[in-house]
């Protein structure tokens, strides 16, 4: 059948029969690998609206794209999405970002990190609402940190939320108990979630943040680490989940420790959640002769004075104690 054949053919059962019989009708077209049009590429004229769905395969993840293309007679807000299949959507779910957030006004209360020698160097703690980077190489203590700073608030009556990306609950379960921290005593508001980063794109992960977070309504979180996203993602991705990831944030007020496996003043300020983070604490090893030492630094603090100097610390089986 010719082009013109075609478009004679579609006019005259779609636009005429259909109509005429009052049926809503929705034809499904295929678009070959490599080609731009379906078919002939006269069959979007014919058609009231027209929505493309793009597939974009990569090494490490996938993305499904839903443009509206065209809806004859009603003008388009905005045309673009990112879609998931999901049984819990009932089929197809539209990730859609709000054009605006209302963000509660910034809080002047302070939250402590859970070890004292740190909250005075931070003056008193972390603002409500605030999100804190901790950078450091692997094992120098950014998830004890985070253990303090969710069991100290659990234990005031916030409830506190632990997402891990690369280590199971249990082995979590196992490094609170190695620092004095009773994780049965805080269970009803200190809750360990485990998540294993597969390659998913930033808008995916940031629809998984937002489920866990309406399940277990946390005013106080940590992620450990993100840099098990920043492996899998490409680099404008990362970006993209960074900026999601404080966005959903700042519109709960919840109050965020985040980890990354990058840990020196130098690497830091290639990361663009420098940018993102209101705080960043930097742990770091030192030489003591012939034996390793652990210090930290207070990179940044938005909105409030902090300590300069890199002061030593420790973890033993009572947790992290500062030399302050």
């Amino acid at each position: 059948m010719s082009a013109a054949e075609t478009r004679t053919f579609l006019h005259t059962v779609l636009g005429k029969v259909t109509k005429s019989l009052g049926v809503t009708t929705m034809a499904i077209g295929e678009i070959p690998y490599g080609e731009g049009k379906t078919g002939w590429g006269v069959e979007e004229f014919v058609a009231d609206g027209i929505i493309f769905l793009t597939h974009l395969g990569k090494a490490s993840s996938e993305k499904r794209g839903l443009t509206v293309a065209k809806i004859r007679g009603t003008p388009l807000d905005r045309a673009s999405f990112e879609y998931l299949i999901d049984e819990k959507y009932g089929g197809v779910g539209l990730v859609v970002l709000p054009k605006r957030v209302e963000m509660p006004d910034a809080s002047e209360k302070k939250l402590s990190t859970g070890v004292e020698g740190l909250d005075k160097m931070v003056h008193g703690g972390v603002f409500k609402g605030s999100v804190t980077l901790i950078e450091g190489a692997t094992g120098i203590g950014k998830t004890t940190l985070c253990l303090h700073f969710l069991a100290a608030n659990a234990l005031k009556g916030e409830k506190a939320l632990y997402i891990s990306y690369e280590e199971p609950v249990g082995q979590i379960k196992r490094t609170m108990a190695s620092i004095g921290l009773d994780q049965q005593k805080l269970s009803d508001k200190f809750i360990i979630d485990y998540y294993v980063p597969e390659a998913l794109t930033p808008l995916h992960y940031y629809t998984l943040l937002r489920e866990m977070l309406d399940l277990h309504s946390p005013a106080v979180i940590a992620l450990d680490s993100i840099t098990a996203m920043q492996r899998l993602l490409s680099r404008q991705d990362f970006i993209f989940f960074l900026r999601y990831l404080q966005l959903i944030c700042k519109q709960r007020g919840l109050t965020v420790f985040l980890t990354s496996t990058y840990g020196t003043i130098e690497a830091n300020k290639t990361t663009e959640i420098s940018t993102l983070a209101d705080n960043i604490i930097i742990l770091r090893y030192f030489e003591i002769k012939d034996t390793m030492g652990r210090e930290m630094v207070i990179l940044k603090t938005r909105g409030s004075a902090h300590d300069k100097k890199a002061i030593p610390f420790e973890i033993t089986g009572s947790g992290m104690t500062v030399q302050t």
